[in-house]
């Protein structure tokens, strides 16, 4: 739901890849995009949403 807001583009099917660092979740898309850390945020906190 949060993606398809953000995303101005035309839809495209991609994956979310969830890294940890030092405590820290980066968000990236396939296509190498980094989503900002609000984001990454509210995913891990919502997955019925996004998942």
């Amino acid at each position: 739901m949060l993606l398809m807001e953000m995303d101005d583009e035309e839809p495209k099917d991609e994956e979310i890849e969830l890294i940890e660092r030092n405590g820290v979740t980066i968000v990236t898309t396939t296509n190498g995009d980094t989503l900002p850390q609000c984001v990454a945020v509210l995913m891990n906190y919502s997955p019925p949403l996004l998942f």
